[in-house]
């Protein structure tokens, strides 16, 4: 038997949802990770192939929503939002139930660890400037761990885990976003 890897013209790492044109806070948060965190997240250099986490991720979320639909949780995915600045961001799930909370479903490479290290910063940053505008200070992020724990356990491993910010967190975090923006030219 021969195999031979063929080029195919499908772009399977770019997100087939629907995007309003303008600033995203994703746009935000991923360029001021990339400034300061250049060693984690970088520009994709010409030629330089995109990881394939993106549309495993998307696949998980696809998952995930079909079983929350079949176990009766009582989550949606609200759409997107836009902020008095102008900025739109798209959280994953809202959560209903007393009180309600925001949710988001990740698909990582990264082993599983205490979820306050800084490797996981990125996350929280979403989760706080989202949870700023929509008055959501509890959180549920839903996570596969495709590797394990890279120590004991090199299988999937699929965590649920809650986080509560305060008011204060949340709006600093916006705050440092808006200011980077602003410094970079990326908002007025």
């Amino acid at each position: 038997m021969v195999t031979t890897p063929v080029p195919w013209p499908l772009d399977i790492h770019t997100s087939p949802g629907p995007r309003s044109a303008g600033l995203h806070v994703s746009d935000l948060y991923n360029a001021f990770y990339r400034k300061y965190q250049p060693e984690r997240y970088h520009e994709i250099e010409p030629g330089e192939q995109p990881s394939s986490v993106l549309p495993l991720g998307l696949a998980w979320e696809q998952y995930l929503e079909r079983c929350f639909l079949a176990q009766g949780v009582k989550a949606e995915r609200p759409g997107e939002f836009q902020t008095a600045e102008g900025v739109y961001f798209s959280p994953d799930l809202i959560i209903n139930g007393r009180p309600p909370r925001g949710g988001e479903i990740k698909f990582t490479t990264m082993g599983e660890q205490d979820f306050s290290a800084a490797k996981f910063a990125k996350w929280h940053t979403q989760a706080k400037v989202y949870g700023h505008h929509l008055q959501l200070p509890d959180w549920t992020f839903f996570i596969c761990f495709a590797r394990g724990d890279y120590r004991k356990n090199i299988w999937p491993i699929y965590r649920e885990i809650q986080v509560a910010y305060t008011a204060k967190e949340m709006r600093d975090e916006w705050a440092l976003l808006l200011s980077f923006g602003r410094q970079n030219r990326m908002l007025i």
